[in-house]
């Protein structure tokens, strides 16, 4: 006796290829997961295990709306724009933190010491590759990447597979996210960048009632050796900073997808 098993599958396999696209595009972008220096076979590894762990969690695609194959290729296109939208938001704080630190390294003076930025590959200055390390430090103590896949999660229930599209709500929440970033890079690189702004106020005032003074030389050391003191002991600050910016990375996800 043969069993026909179209009728368990039907359905199924579009759900599992729309979850599969969603998760993969998320994890292609989001932090830690989208890091350059992890490979793409991982990756990919990773976005089947999720996609096979959370496909129990999701109902089956009607056949109509995937019967043809543009049908399919619009619902992966929608999935996939999710997902990279998902993780750019929950990129955002880390990009604050690397604008932060590369306004500290110019003022500094590091702008001619950069360093590869495995993330990014692209040159960075030193202060921003360390900021961006302590805060993935801090990530992945207070369980980051768990929020990550939480509002992975939740974005199940508010959004079914292929149902996405693009609204006024979601593209104010996006926006709102991204301007973000030069938030996150002012509080920061307050610390810091207040101390060098004074500093160079201080020096400019000096240059101009005694003129025989040369500034440069003794601005230069004194704006590195200041900022790293500075640096140091904005630290503590950095840790409340980071802790904060990771609790409220959930929030900003669901907000997206009009989760409240």
């Amino acid at each position: 006796m043969t069993v026909d098993v179209t009728p368990l599958l039907s359905g199924r396999v579009e759900a599992f290829v729309l979850l599969f696209v969603r998760v993969t595009t998320l994890l292609a972008v989001a932090p830690i997961f989208g890091n350059r220096v992890v490979p793409v076979k991982v990756r990919i590894l990773a976005g089947l295990a999720l996609a096979v762990t959370l496909l129990p969690l999701v109902p089956p695609i009607p056949v109509m709306r995937a019967a043809t194959a543009g049908g399919l290729a619009l619902l992966v296109a929608n999935e996939v724009l999710l997902g990279l939208l998902l993780g750019l938001v929950a990129s955002v704080a880390f990009f604050g933190v690397l604008v932060a630190g590369q306004l500290i390294g110019l003022q500094m003076g590091f702008g001619i010491a950069n360093v590869i930025d495995p993330s990014s590959e692209s040159q960075v200055a030193v202060t921003a590759e360390f900021q961006h390390l302590l805060f993935l430090c801090v990530f992945l103590a207070l369980n980051g990447h768990h929020v990550v896949i939480r509002a992975l999660g939740a974005t199940l229930d508010r959004i079914p597979l292929g149902s996405f599209a693009l609204d006024g709500r979601t593209m104010e929440a996006a926006a709102r996210g991204s301007a973000e970033v030069f938030s996150v890079a002012l509080r920061v690189g307050a610390p810091v960048i207040g101390f060098l702004f004074v500093t160079t106020l201080g020096l400019g005032i000096i240059a101009r009632t005694v003129p025989q003074m040369n500034v440069f030389v003794l601005g230069f050391p004194l704006q590195i050796a200041g900022g790293l003191v500075v640096l140091l002991l904005a630290l503590p600050s950095f840790r409340v900073v980071f802790e904060e910016l990771t609790s409220r990375m959930e929030g900003s996800l669901l907000a997206v997808v009009g989760v409240r």
